[in-house]
């Protein structure tokens, strides 16, 4: 992509590490969203069961296990067992049970969404990308699989496919920080950290901000020469010291035109403290969930 010549100019090469880490999505959290939805999945508990030291979704586990294993092949039984698995934090036999799934139930939009965001999450992005292009429905959009195939176009390098994905994901969940995360970070490895700053301004000063919304308008605001503000705003979630270590190192990637140079940038609307609680000292992360 062509960079206006307004635009601070990168190291590609540094730069491209840091872009790698914010679009990394190591932990998909499992929502409680999906939690419910994989209980909801199991009979209502008999009255006579045994095991009455089991969770409601240990049982549920339990009892799709056994469907799964009489009807292998059956599409119901492999997701709502896959599901169940994945709620426990067991994603590796989770995993396997898509994988087989998948095998006899080629077009199941269901199975390539659920198969689809563990493949991202064990890093074979290119068969995540693959599944999460099949399990798009236009008629039934998920912003979830709109999301998470956004971040393997990322992780791919396709970043102009990667905006487009997550814009469409953005209009469907505008309130999910790590959509509007991946989207800002999206803008930036393109070149253009200005169209990422709002989106990211819109949650790390609101009421719910995160460290790792404030970090990466910190990282955003450092690659428009704004290091001063971009200090400041990171020194909210760890030593004044890391924060500006972390600048620093957004400085050297950045050669900004002479007409960008501090003193001719145009003022930006003053920072204001986050209303959350400062977090804990250390090391944060960029990672975000979907």
């Amino acid at each position: 992509m062509t960079i206006d010549s307004r635009q601070p100019k990168f190291n590609r090469f540094g730069l491209a590490g840091v872009i790698a880490a914010t679009l990394a999505l190591g932990a998909c959290a499992q929502s409680g969203a999906d939690l419910s939805a994989a209980l909801n999945e199991a009979p209502p508990a008999a009255g006579t069961d045994p095991a009455l030291t089991q969770t409601p979704l240990q049982k549920a586990t339990g009892y799709w296990e056994k469907r799964y294993q009489k009807q292998p092949h059956n599409a119901t039984a492999a997701l709502s067992y896959a599901k169940n698995l994945k709620a426990l934090g067991d994603k590796r036999r989770s995993f396997a049970v898509l994988q087989q799934a998948a095998m006899f139930n080629a077009q199941h939009k269901g199975i390539a969404s659920e198969y689809g965001r563990l493949a991202l999450e064990f890093n074979q992005v290119r068969l995540a990308n693959r599944l999460l292009t099949l399990a798009y429905d236009p008629a039934k959009p998920d912003w979830r699989v709109l999301s998470a195939r956004g971040v393997a176009l990322g992780k791919l390098g396709d970043y102009k496919n990667a905006v487009d994905v997550l814009t469409k994901a953005r209009a469907l969940a505008p309130d999910r920080s790590s959509v509007a995360n991946n989207l800002a970070m999206a803008y930036v490895a393109m070149g253009e950290p200005a169209k990422a700053e709002p989106i990211l301004r819109s949650f790390a000063l609101g009421k719910d901000a995160t460290p790792r919304m404030r970090k990466n308008l910190a990282l955003v605001l450092g690659l428009q020469g704004r290091y001063t503000e971009a200090k400041a705003l990171a020194a909210q979630d760890g030593s004044s010291a890391d924060a500006y270590k972390q600048i620093d190192q957004v400085r050297r990637m950045v050669r900004l035109p002479e007409k960008s140079l501090p003193g001719s940038v145009a003022a930006a609307p003053a920072l204001k403290p986050a209303s959350t609680p400062a977090a804990p000292r250390g090391r944060t992360t960029t990672a975000a969930t979907y």
